[in-house]
């Protein structure tokens, strides 16, 4: 189950970047999302059979890359925008207001990352803490050696992307762990904690300067690293444009909507 759970999530991720890259610039509407629902099925086959075949992963992912790679898309150059924060309004679409397809429908390109780096964030979490804290025990152990494993699954799909060539591989875990040590401590692991600070570093790292942070009204923990954070990101990465956008049923989507336009504003001066 753990293993059919984590090639899950690393497929999904793929899904996810080749997806939102190849519909924010196609030519042809519709075959990005054609693509997608052919490898969501053909996948959903795999994992529902009794074999194993979804451990091959060198040859589906290199599938996978090549199919979206067939899809037209135009030479445009559109405004990316980095997407993060709190894991549930960061991904769902009933939460956010369906914020990908409205930056889509504003001409951007939606950049999320991984939710592997998510998974990859709590079990760091177990095995920092024993670090911290000077208590090392059994299930911090235990998590160290799950980390390494995804984390090696994680490098093979970072090569799969770098071959191919057409799409931006995913953050390496390792190099995001080093960015959040430049401005948070990886012992802050409420809510989000630290991973919110280092995926907004990693994006304007990467040229991805526009970048909103979704959360959930009130939610505190998340305030602090991300809205508490974003100054810092900035002195560094002084071409940062950062916009926390609270997510609640008693906040209008127009307003938030309207805020996302004037950060769009902005990157286009």
């Amino acid at each position: 189950m753990f293993f059919k759970l984590l090639y899950a999530v690393l497929y999904g991720d793929l899904l996810m970047t080749c997806y939102n890259k190849c519909r924010a610039y196609e030519i042809n509407k519709g075959d990005s999302k054609a693509m997608l629902d052919k490898w969501q099925k053909r996948l959903g086959d795999i994992f529902r059979k009794g074999s194993r075949e979804y451990i091959k992963t060198k040859k589906l992912y290199k599938e996978i890359l090549d199919d979206f790679a067939s899809v037209k898309i135009s030479d445009e150059k559109k405004i990316r925008v980095g997407i993060v924060g709190e894991i549930y309004v960061k991904y769902s679409p009933l939460a956010n207001n369906h914020l990908e397809d409205f930056l889509i429908s504003e001409g951007c390109e939606p950049v999320v990352p991984s939710l592997l780096e998510f998974v990859m964030y709590c079990a760091a979490g177990t095995f920092n803490d024993a670090k911290i804290y000077d208590k090392k025990t059994m299930q911090s152990r235990i998590y160290k050696l799950g980390y390494k494993l995804i984390y090696k699954k994680q490098k093979e799909l970072i090569a799969a992307m770098k071959a191919q060539g057409k799409f931006e591989p995913l953050h390496d875990f390792e190099h995001l762990r080093a960015l959040a040590d430049k401005y948070i401590s990886q012992g802050v692991v409420m809510g989000e904690g630290w991973l919110i600070p280092a995926e907004m570093a990693a994006l304007a790292q990467s040229g991805v300067e526009n970048i909103i942070c979704t959360q959930p009204f009130g939610c505190l923990p998340n305030h602090i690293v991300a809205k508490g954070m974003s100054r810092a990101i900035k002195e560094q990465n002084p071409n940062a444009n950062i916009v926390a956008i609270d997510y609640d049923p008693g906040a209008t989507r127009v307003n938030q909507e309207n805020r996302i336009k004037l950060m769009l504003a902005n990157a286009k001066r």
